[in-house]
């Protein structure tokens, strides 16, 4: 009976982030398509560029998106917040492209949150 109550829940919340594109390359056109898309970059020198490029078909529907940056320690998988990156989008954009710089080698964890601060998606990506 428990499990019964649960599945809407489920199904809900599996359906809340469907539809979400989040993806990381070198620069982005104006309709969001990826120059060099990758989840793996070099770091060359005191900090690099890339740019996350945000896609939802049905539109993104706010008009903020928040970007949290969190370096993850491989042993004990803590996220450390190391910088948040806030972009203006309209309710009816279905791509949000945002440049964001990192200084440090490691392994990263990208967050999306709308603008009441809601989850949205996330992805990883690795620096070199």
């Amino acid at each position: 009976m428990k499990k019964l109550f649960l599945l809407p829940f489920v199904v809900v919340s599996l359906n809340s982030f469907a539809g979400w594109e989040m993806m990381f390359c070198d620069s982005a056109d104006e309709k969001g398509n990826c120059v060099v898309k990758s989840e793996s970059f070099i770091l060359s020198g005191q900090e690099m560029q890339l740019t996350v490029v945000l896609k939802k078909a049905e539109g993104i529907r706010t008009t903020k998106v928040y970007f949290e940056i969190y370096l993850v320690d491989q042993t004990t998988f803590a996220e450390e917040l190391v910088a948040m990156e806030e972009l203006q989008t309209t309710e009816t954009a279905t791509v949000a492209i945002k440049a964001i710089k990192l200084s440090k080698k490691g392994s990263y964890l990208i967050k999306a949150r709308d603008s009441y601060k809601d989850y949205i998606t996330s992805r990883e990506l690795a620096v070199k």
